[in-house]
């Protein structure tokens, strides 16, 4: 069994740069997460211009969260109709 060698990567979120840690095949998974983040942080930014930013910060993952929980509800539910079947 290998293990992919570990690579430091500097992501940039609300225009702040974190330092992650992660492997040279989830780099661009996680590039692509991070500006999936700093895009729905813009939008919201523009729909609520009066809110400082971190209300939009808030917002965003609120949003992100209600989304992750839909998810996982039809992740389970299209889990519980397979197992269903199998039985």
């Amino acid at each position: 069994m290998s293990k992919e060698t570990k690579e430091s990567v500097e992501l940039v979120i609300a225009g702040r740069s974190y330092p992650v840690v992660t492997t040279a095949s989830d780099r661009a998974r996680l590039e692509a997460i991070a500006e999936s983040i700093n895009q729905q942080l813009l939008d919201i930014q523009l729909q609520y211009a009066d809110r400082d930013r971190q209300d939009c910060l808030a917002m965003s993952l609120l949003r992100s969260s209600v989304e992750l929980d839909q998810a996982q509800r039809r992740l389970a539910s299209l889990s519980a109709k397979i197992s269903g079947k199998l039985s």
